[in-house]
């Protein structure tokens, strides 16, 4: 019997059976897929590296993340994104604009001189505020509008004015909570310095590497298809298999988790069921350099707001960033199409998201012959949306598995962070606190 049981192999559920396993812990990793990795995983199509998922990590010096990385062996891959990628464009008025030095041309006299005035503002952080109505009280209507509209869109797929600041954006929260505003707490150097990266192979090279130093911890095509208390812990079924231990973690989606409490626990399956998740589409595209009229562009990509009437989402410059993610004299492209305002883009035929993918950003980007090579990605339930409330859900969660399920964790993107380092450190995090308790 292992000291635990994961279920679940994407980054949390890699993360935590590797801390654990190398802590001295005997743990069991099941994955149903027939690959690790979850949503981090790589594709290599004729040369290019196109993302299933992130496309790049954003870590801390000393983090969680940086452990995994050594914990892989993978220091040497690691690769800092090229200097290029501190550019960055917001599209407005049918035109691309770098933000934040061409504001004037993204907002209006206006909204310029009420952004400016963001230090002079007072107040307090306000429970279950959205990030719309946060952005629009310190500084103003169009910079909601715009702004926060199409940062939302490149990080969660979601809707300003349903997610929840200080669950979706805490540094945000605590700026205002800590220093009086954001610009105060940007003069005073208060936000986390954290370095963007990727791996010469691919985000998915992580993913692969942690799997491979599980060795036969990790079983692949092992779904399981119902859990139960059990006599000395818990005890999981995959078909006529059972499997007991004393711990277990559910490093899965929160509506996967909620099917397999809900026979067991129909207030948990509720709250975790409650936790909605936004449709994404995305579209991996691959040029020669001769494809573009002038030059390739530069820069780590540019963010599309709904008020341009677009259905992408935005565009990540991948071979700007990431230089080995393409061929030499080879461009890639990533585009996001989809989210939590366009959900049925999902359900797009190849053809039909293709087409229009293709005329909205050649003309941006002065693409003249077609794509070399393409990979269209369709992620149904992708990115869970921290909607208002989710703090006090997450919490709810928390007391609910305290109080009816000792011994059981869930963690994941659907709880306290949806990036790959949030998740990474709330594996290792759980790990710990395994340790702690399985002496």
């Amino acid at each position: 019997m292992p000291d635990a049981l994961i279920v679940g192999a994407g980054l949390a559920g890699l993360s935590c059976a590797t801390a654990l396993q190398r802590a001295g812990g005997s743990v069991q990793l099941l994955e149903a897929a027939e690959r690790p990795g979850g949503w981090c995983r790589t594709e290599n199509v004729g040369g290019f590296l196109f993302e299933r998922g992130p496309q790049t990590y954003r870590a801390a010096e000393g983090s969680a993340f940086h452990q995994a990385i050594e914990w892989a062996g993978l220091g040497a891959e690691a690769v800092p994104a090229a200097p290029a990628a501190k550019a960055r464009y917001l599209l407005r008025h049918g035109a691309l604009h770098s933000v934040p030095k061409g504001l004037p041309r993204v907002l209006s006299l206006g909204g310029v001189a009420r952004m400016a005035l963001e230090p002079l503002r007072s107040g307090r952080p306000r429970p279950r505020e959205s990030v719309a109505s946060f952005v629009r009280r310190r500084f103003g209507d169009e910079a909601a509008r715009v702004l926060a509209d199409a940062f939302v869109s490149g990080v969660f797929a979601g809707d300003a004015a349903s997610l929840e600041l200080e669950s979706a954006f805490p540094s945000l929260a605590q700026a205002e909570a800590r220093h009086g505003g954001v610009v105060r707490a940007a003069r005073r150097s208060a936000f986390e310095k954290r370095t963007i990266g990727g791996f010469l192979r691919g985000m998915g090279s992580l993913s692969d590497a942690l799997a491979e130093d599980l060795g036969p911890a990790l079983r692949l095509g092992a779904r399981v298809e119902a859990l139960e208390p059990g006599a000395e812990g818990y005890r999981v079924r995959l078909g006529e298999e059972q499997i007991d231990a004393p711990r277990l973690v559910l490093a899965i989606p929160a509506f996967a988790a909620a099917q397999l409490l809900a026979p067991h626990d129909e207030v948990l399956a509720r709250l975790l069921g409650q936790i909605p998740y936004a449709n994404v589409a995305v579209v991996g595209l691959g040029y020669d350099r001769a494809a573009f009229a002038d030059a390739p562009p530069e820069g780590f990509g540019f963010l599309a707001p709904r008020s341009e009437g677009r259905r992408l989402l935005g565009c990540i410059y991948v071979s700007s960033v990431l230089p080995e993610a393409a061929p030499e004299g080879k461009v890639a492209l990533r585009v996001m199409v989809g989210g939590a305002h366009d959900p049925g883009a999902v359900e797009l035929s190849d053809e039909v998201l293709l087409e229009r993918v293709r005329r909205e950003l050649e003309p941006l980007l002065g693409i003249t012959a077609p794509p070399e090579q393409i990979l269209v990605q369709r992620h149904a339930r992708a990115i869970p949306q921290y909607v208002r409330g989710h703090r006090a859900r997450v919490r709810a969660i928390e007391a609910r598995l305290a109080e009816r399920w000792p011994g059981l964790d869930l963690i994941g993107n659907a709880y306290r962070g949806v990036s790959v380092v949030d998740v990474v450190a709330d594996g290792i995090a759980t790990a710990e606190r395994l340790r702690v308790a399985l002496g």
